[in-house]
């Protein structure tokens, strides 16, 4: 008898929690094949040809209050495990995110938005990633805030307070405008954060979508405020269309210069095509070409191919 009371106490308890919140568990399983032609050699038994598969698992979970309060909490299983939770309501939304990825720069903008874009700068011997390529640098914050929207504008504040970094104090603001304007909807972004000793960043963008087609513009800088000769600034333009239900084509154009140091150059040029065989399988090909001349004044360019294949859940 104790036994079958102790049971239906643990089966009620369960039911509680599942009624009071819905557990969830998305991600998704992704095969990539790389190939890169690129005019600085590779290190030793290496020929600019890769395959990987990578996983992503996240585990969520969302409850609503009687008072009207929805409140989530997630984990990514991936590399660091970032966990985050947010609380909504009528005053908007408070997000803490382990990982500072909260919502200081939802109102950031980029024009890069070729699927899988990919150069041959870190897998050569030769000068490493592009220390800014144009894409927006702002600081999203491990405290973040976001609010209603009041006439088609939302404003984004964002904080992170890490004694552990250089950085120990980062903040991060936005406000975003969404309309309607001639049958298309228009939406125009700015945003800034600020690191102590670290990354000045700002972002202005505008995106015009009209029925399948979609145009994003954006201007984006990054001054090292540490580093007297780092301060750079980028354009980035991207156009995405939806041929049918099941593919879309993105293309972009991305370039990058220090106001600091008149060597450093990058461009870069992606094509892409997406397809979604069934729901939650999709495929898609990309095409990226580069230049890039480092603060030293060293040249590598290159392109390269980037087949994707992926199953979400």
């Amino acid at each position: 008898m104790k036994r079958l009371f102790l049971a239906s106490t643990a089966l009620i308890a369960v039911t509680s929690v599942a009624s009071a919140a819905e557990i969830k568990l998305s991600g998704n399983v992704t095969f990539n094949y790389t190939s890169v032609s690129d005019s600085l050699a590779y290190g030793a038994g290496r020929d600019g040809k890769a395959m990987a598969v990578d996983q992503e698992v996240i585990v969520s979970s969302t409850a609503t209050s009687d008072s009207g309060l929805t409140y989530t909490a997630s984990v990514d299983t991936t590399d660091n495990a970032e966990t985050a939770m947010s609380i909504s309501g009528d005053f908007g939304k408070v997000t803490f995110d382990s990982d500072g990825g909260g919502d200081g720069d939802a109102s950031a903008m980029s024009g890069d938005v070729a699927a899988d874009e990919t150069t041959g700068l870190a897998a050569t011997s030769g000068l490493g990633a592009a220390v800014f390529d144009g894409d927006e640098a702002v600081a999203g914050g491990i405290l973040s805030y976001s609010s209603p929207s009041i006439s088609g504008a939302n404003i984004y504040l964002g904080y992170t307070d890490d004694n552990a970094e250089n950085e120990n104090t980062t903040t991060a603001y936005g406000i975003k405008y969404t309309t309607d304007a001639a049958g298309a909807k228009v939406t125009l972004g700015y945003a800034a954060s600020s690191a102590d000793g670290g990354v000045d960043a700002t972002s202005l963008g505008a995106k015009i979508a009209s029925g399948d087609l979609a145009l994003t513009i954006a201007a984006n800088t990054a001054d090292h405020t540490d580093d007297a000769t780092e301060d750079y600034e980028g354009m980035s333009i991207g156009l995405t269309y939806s041929v049918s239900s099941n593919l879309a084509i993105q293309m972009h154009a991305k370039s990058a210069e220090n106001s600091k140091d008149s060597d450093y150059d990058y461009s870069e040029n992606a094509f892409s095509a997406t397809y979604t065989i069934a729901p939650g399988l999709t495929s898609a090909i990309t095409y990226t070409t580069y230049d890039y001349t480092n603060n030293a004044g060293t040249k590598q360019d290159g392109s390269a191919t980037n087949v994707e294949m992926k199953v979400a859940f």
